[in-house]
């Protein structure tokens, strides 16, 4: 785990939230958020393999999967489509936060509230300063083997699930799911530049 300056931002947060109940999901948001900032500015090597594993770890990528194509489809994927499907999905998080945290700058403080809570659902609102900037974000996190885990990321207007089932759901009922997965591995690793699949499948 980073703990450099992500001790210093969940110190800060802690110490915000320390009269107030923090329910788990809103301490991953920050860890999450602290961990990312840790991996892009600390001059380490393959940043974007470490963000990898931060989304690998953070996101329910089954249930993403089960809202991006339908459960009925996923449900029905042979193993090795469902590996392929959720190392492009994982590269193309993970390049959105790569350039969107570049973009930003550094963090230099935040705070997380607790919007919704069921058994279900678990909606957290993350605010942050980066120099004059201010942003928010908005972690819709699932149950996951005894965790919870990022299903959906709103940033403004923008929702992760809804602007790529506007994608996925006409191709997959209109072209079928091989045309979907070879657009997301085309955006993931650019054309010609796909991973072999014997190199994915040890990851999951």
């Amino acid at each position: 785990m980073l703990r450099t300056f992500s001790s210093c931002l969940l110190g800060l947060f802690l110490l915000q939230a320390a009269a107030a109940e923090i329910h788990p999901a809103q301490l991953s948001a920050q860890e999450l958020l602290a961990d990312l900032q840790e991996v892009v500015f600390c001059d380490c090597r393959r940043p974007k393999e470490k963000i990898y594993k931060l989304i690998e770890r953070n996101f329910a990528i089954d249930e993403i999967g089960r809202k991006l194509i339908g459960t009925g489809v996923w449900d029905r994927l042979r193993e090795r489509d469902r590996v392929e499907f959720a190392h492009a999905v994982i590269t193309i998080i993970t390049n959105s936060y790569y350039f969107t945290i570049q973009r930003t700058g550094r963090i230099e403080s935040s705070s997380s509230k607790l919007i919704r809570k069921s058994e279900d659902l678990v909606v957290v609102g993350t605010t942050f300063s980066a120099g004059s900037k201010k942003s928010s974000i908005i972690y819709e996190f699932v149950p996951h083997e005894g965790e919870w885990r990022i299903l959906n990321v709103k940033i403004n207007s923008f929702s992760f699930l809804i602007e790529y089932r506007r994608i996925t759901i006409p191709i997959i009922r209109k072209l079928g799911f091989p045309v979907l997965l070879a657009q997301l591995k085309d955006k993931a690793y650019g054309p010609g530049n796909w991973p072999r699949y014997e190199d994915l499948k040890n990851e999951f």
